[in-house]
């Protein structure tokens, strides 16, 4: 038996951030059907077209097994692209773990998107866009 990366052959793109993330997916999205000619992949939190029904899961980025499925699903149907809206907290749990983003997209950050009390949740963001940088392919 032969495994694979459930994300094999796609170009996979994640948005990370405090606010934003769903908009700016879609918008990816919009122009990655465009550039493809054809619909392409999406996990959001306000929906997750990837070829066949639309599932509904209600976390912003599913759980690990949840997301390879999601992966599969559009790499099974021949979709190119599949943009991925992935939370800190997500890569707090490891939901993404061993994936590696083709593209990572870091929307704003600053004091006003956390309060200076906060420095769990700061340190959390901080770490989170360390990884989504790390997980992202080089030049």
């Amino acid at each position: 038996m032969v495994l694979r990366q459930s994300s094999d052959g796609l170009t996979l793109i994640g948005v990370t951030g405090t606010k934003g993330k769903t908009t700016t997916s879609y918008m990816i999205q919009a122009v990655t059907n465009a550039l493809a000619g054809r619909p392409t992949g999406l996990s959001s939190s306000a929906g997750r077209p990837v070829g066949g029904p639309d599932v509904d899961i209600h976390l912003t980025t599913p759980e690990s097994l949840d997301l390879q499925w999601l992966f599969a699903q559009a790499r099974d149907h021949g979709l190119p692209y599949m943009t991925a809206e992935v939370s800190s907290q997500a890569y707090q749990v490891e939901r993404v773990y061993g994936e590696h983003f083709d593209i990572g997209v870091f929307l704003n950050f600053s004091e006003t998107t956390s309060p200076p009390r906060s420095t769990p949740l700061w340190r959390s963001i901080c770490n989170a866009s360390c990884i989504c940088w790390k997980t992202a392919a080089g030049p």
